[in-house]
């Protein structure tokens, strides 16, 4: 497939418009999003004192199902298996979910809770 003309020249165009907002988008949206974590923060604490064996693997199988090894482990066997057209769309997402959430968490720089 060709790109149309000038799709070449969108991320570049987004890329200075993003340079622009960056600063005033986050002195106004961090306050905001620091007084929520603050705020929420007091469940997650309790959430996570929770202890049961039956809740440790089921929180450790959803966490490795996250992690790169896993995506390691899947991708290049979907592609193997014949899934092309599914590997290369879950490798899209992949690297789109990893960029974005990277972006936001240098942006805001948001404790972690």
């Amino acid at each position: 497939r060709r790109l149309r003309p000038g799709m070449a020249a969108l991320p570049i165009i987004v890329l200075y418009i993003s340079t622009l907002f960056y600063q005033p988008l986050r002195s106004l949206l961090r306050p905001l999003l620091l007084r929520r974590v603050q705020y929420e923060e007091s469940f997650i604490v309790s959430v996570q004192r929770l202890r049961h064996p039956v809740l440790d693997c089921a929180h450790q199988i959803i966490a490795q199902s996250c992690s790169i090894e896993f995506y390691i482990t899947l991708l290049p066997s979907l592609f193997w298996a014949g899934e092309v057209r599914l590997a290369r769309l879950l490798t899209l997402l992949m690297a789109m979910c990893l960029y974005v959430g990277n972006a936001l968490k240098d942006t805001f720089c948001l404790p972690r809770p």
